[in-house]
């Protein structure tokens, strides 16, 4: 599900339609569905969600070193959203 915030211009992926319906609760506006993912665990390139507290954005990447780097940084680790 791809997500907007109008009050801050982020978007929002996520796999997680509990995730998205709190989102759309807190105001954030529903743009359908980005594009199609593996679940977790069928043996794909994992994609690494962190969520970086100061500025309220989420960092996607298939890089798992960059994923490392954004959480000695301070990010929150959320751990594999999907794969690819």
């Amino acid at each position: 599900y791809r997500l907007y915030n109008p009050n801050s211009g982020l978007r929002h992926f996520t796999t997680d339609y509990e995730e998205m319906m709190n989102l759309l609760s807190l105001g954030w506006e529903y743009e359908g569905i980005a594009y199609y993912v593996y679940k977790t665990g069928t043996g794909e390139t994992p994609v690494y969600r962190s969520y970086d507290h100061s500025t309220g954005a989420h960092y996607y990447t298939t890089d798992r070193l960059a994923h490392l780097y954004n959480i000695a940084l301070g990010m929150q680790d959320e751990g594999i959203a999907w794969e690819v």
